[in-house]
């Protein structure tokens, strides 16, 4: 085994997850400080900014780019079942989570993902799939906003959003802007290689990796973006996070993706993968629809993640 070029490999890896993450939250502050402007509810805070997720999707359009549509995918569909089961389950666990959450945007967040499982269906997801997806995404997002002038957990709260940002001077955003995005592109040019390098010479299946290694990578930081506010009493924000960033990385994100290079579609993707995705996103809407995520939920919620993992290893292994 070359331990060199493995070692560096690794840490090309480390490196451009850590460019993206940056990079995207560097975006997401600027779109933070014209959520202040506009008096957006931190409910929607979390739907929208918080479901963007840019990095998986940053991580996702240069999988796709670099032919590696199960690394792509798992940013999809392996990050849905991360945030789940471990960042919800995580959070729970430490912080339950309390709200009243419109049933209809429960209803609507568990049926998102069905489109991208038809279109997948044929085992591509070709340009006009990602297009469809996309189209649809828009129109679930509007949805989501005309629903939020309309319910109590909607309400703005400026004051509560602002105290999260420093005072910054008028030219702080455009500043961000141009470094987020070179942080970003560069990143996702160092990702391409590292993780060819890796697969090759540590012989790994590129499905079981990009469902499980790279999603949780790529998805760790749920974890504190959802706790923060849970322990503050907001957990609103964190629910909100949740439903948002489903909706997005099946729709949103799938689209887009598509859009930039058509994927090839595992069989294992449609038996095993997206099913478990499903599964924790019953068990979600179900804690959800009763208004609470509580400590033993949280748990049983860790302990799928593990049984998943455990599941997705040896189903690629031929175990």
């Amino acid at each position: 085994m070359d331990t060199a070029g493995l070692l560096l490999a690794g840490v090309a890896f480390v490196a451009s997850i850590w460019l993206m993450v940056e990079g995207t939250e560097k975006l997401t502050e600027s779109f933070l400080r014209l959520s202040i402007t506009f008096g957006v509810s931190t409910f929607l805070l979390g739907y929208i900014l918080s479901g963007i997720d840019l990095e998986n999707l940053a991580v996702g359009i240069a999988g796709a780019v670099g032919q590696m549509p199960s690394v792509a995918l798992g940013t999809v569909i392996g990050s849905a079942i991360f945030l789940l089961t471990f960042a919800v389950g995580a959070t729970a666990v430490l912080a339950p989570l309390r709200t009243d959450t419109p049933r209809r945007l429960l209803v609507l967040t568990f049926l998102s993902p069905v489109p991208l499982a038809l279109f997948a269906l044929d085992g591509t997801l070709s340009w006009l799939d990602g297009a469809i997806l996309f189209a649809v995404a828009i129109i679930l997002i509007a949805y989501v906003v005309h629903t939020a002038c309309t319910h109590p957990l909607m309400k703005p709260n400026e004051r509560k959003v602002g105290k999260a940002l420093r005072p910054r001077p008028a030219w702080w955003a455009p500043v961000l802007l141009i470094g987020a995005t070179a942080a970003i592109v560069v990143g996702a040019e160092i990702f391409q290689w590292s993780v060819k390098e890796l697969l090759s010479i540590l012989g790994w299946k590129v499905t079981w990796f990009g469902m499980i290694i790279v999603a949780a990578a790529v998805s760790f930081e749920e974890v504190p973006r959802m706790l923060a506010p849970a322990r503050e009493g907001h957990a609103e924000i964190s629910v909100g996070n949740i439903l948002g960033t489903v909706l997005f990385f099946v729709l949103f994100n799938a689209g887009l993706i598509a859009m930039t290079h058509p994927l090839a579609v595992e069989a294992s993707v449609l038996w095993f993968y997206w099913p478990a995705m499903m599964l924790s996103l019953a068990l979600i809407i179900a804690f959800l629809w009763r208004g609470r995520i509580a400590r033993i939920e949280g748990g049983v919620l860790l302990a799928l993640y593990c049984v998943y993992v455990g599941l997705a290893i040896a189903t690629d292994l031929g175990l």
